[in-house]
């Protein structure tokens, strides 16, 4: 999406930078002619602009570094008896070096609009442990995380993303119904 974005606003800069070079002359005829080639250059670079910045998303999203797949949820206790979500992902490191869940992405759960607290301590279902292993390049891992629920009949929306500021990927994001 940013990239589309993007692309537009450098079709839009171009155009005004083709239309403010363009030579002034005392036809009219002439002038039109210009500002017609002017904006069928401009639309078609606009155009294959646009087929390079989607030519260049589906690729990074074929070749991204790290992929989360959704295994599924289910609906446990904390030692206090708070309802937890445990959601089980598919981690794969597609990077160059070994890499952690933890350190690679960013997860998030939300219900009712407000995020869920990931510091689920006491949960017989989860093992914190798991988002801090380091997976070599190539390699898949499945792990249990658990989010703090504020009941367990409202839907949650689960989003992951990666930890990379300049192409802060979504990795996934997916709404279930707990019921």
């Amino acid at each position: 999406m940013k990239q589309k974005w993007i692309a537009g606003l450098l079709a839009v800069s171009m155009m005004a930078a083709m239309a403010g070079c363009a030579e002034t002359t005392d036809s009219s005829s002439s002038q039109a002619e210009e500002t017609s080639a002017a904006e069928s250059s401009a639309a078609e670079s606009s155009a294959a602009e646009e087929t390079e910045a989607e030519d260049i998303t589906e690729a990074a999203a074929e070749e991204t570094e790290f992929q989360v797949e959704l295994l599924g949820t289910s609906v446990s206790q904390d030692y206090e008896g708070k309802p937890v979500l445990v959601v089980e992902y598919n981690f794969t490191n597609n990077s160059d070096e070994a890499q952690s869940f933890i350190f690679a992405c960013q997860d998030k759960v939300f219900q009712n609009g407000i995020e869920c607290d990931d510091t689920v301590i006491g949960c017989d279902d989860i093992d914190s442990q798991q988002q801090m292993n380091e997976i070599q390049p190539g390699t898949t891992y499945a792990l249990k995380i658990g989010y703090h629920l504020q009941d367990t009949t409202s839907p949650v929306d689960i989003e992951v993303t990666s930890l990379d500021f300049i192409n802060e990927d979504t990795l996934l994001k997916q709404t279930v119904n707990l019921q």
